[in-house]
């Protein structure tokens, strides 16, 4: 297998690259900004000049919140947040698109139980998820099965630094505790890489999340209450 790996951060990319090296496999390092279309448009460029052909499109690029809506000062974080996880999706599958309809590939979007409900402290994450979810959703109907789309759903994932960068009400960092129903980021990639070998369509982490719309029509005020106290026990 061969990888074409994206960040924005240079010192980050070259570590995973190293890693990946380490591990075997042929590994392009690119620095990408998913904001930037052309750079987008660049990236899947180099692969295709690389390794000939595109199969598989992992969209991974993400940034959280952890803030109480009244409580925000700066609502550019929710440019932010739409431009980083719902628009630099939408960069990435444009570019990558026709290299997949050719070799007949899959989107892999690692987006997050909130694109299906809202969560305390997350309005500007919540509402970029579900943006993302309707477009994959919508874009599902038109591939007509010529490009598989795999969605993958996780709940709370430890071993990233995806809180440590959550914007807050007063800049980024989040020192929040973390949940007990939290996930190890290596146990969800192996649920990733699994659902990519049998192509699944849609993946929740941990599996009991699957239940998750079937309890919020049942018994939604039970639900709500849930998570209100599971974020509640975070701060």
């Amino acid at each position: 297998m061969s990888l074409a790996l994206a960040d924005r951060d240079a010192e980050r990319l070259r570590e995973t690259q190293a890693e990946v090296a380490r591990l075997g496999a042929p590994a392009l390092e690119l620095q990408t900004d998913v904001t930037e279309e052309k750079q987008c448009n660049a990236l899947v460029n180099s692969t295709i000049e690389e390794f000939g052909s595109l199969d598989l499109l992992i969209l991974c690029a993400g940034v959280s919140m952890w803030a109480p809506f009244d409580g925000i000062t700066d609502l550019s974080i929710f440019r932010k947040l739409m431009e980083i996880n719902f628009i630099g999706a939408v960069n990435c599958v444009h570019a990558s698109l026709p290299q997949l309809h050719k070799s007949r590939g899959r989107i892999v979007a690692i987006s997050s139980l909130q694109g299906l409900l809202g969560i305390p402290n997350h309005t500007g994450y919540a509402a970029s998820k579900h943006a993302l979810n309707g477009f994959l959703q919508t874009l599902e109907y038109e591939l007509r099965g010529e490009v598989g789309i795999t969605n993958v759903m996780p709940g709370w994932i430890t071993g990233t630094n995806l809180r440590a960068n959550a914007f807050t009400a007063t800049g980024r960092h989040s020192d929040s505790k973390r949940s007990s129903y939290s996930v190890p980021v290596e146990e969800c990639s192996k649920r990733v890489i699994k659902a990519i070998e049998s192509n699944e369509a849609e993946v929740f982490v941990p599996s009991k999340l699957r239940f998750v719309p079937l309890i919020r029509m049942l018994a939604p005020r039970w639900l709500k209450a849930r998570i209100s106290r599971a974020v509640e026990k975070q701060k």
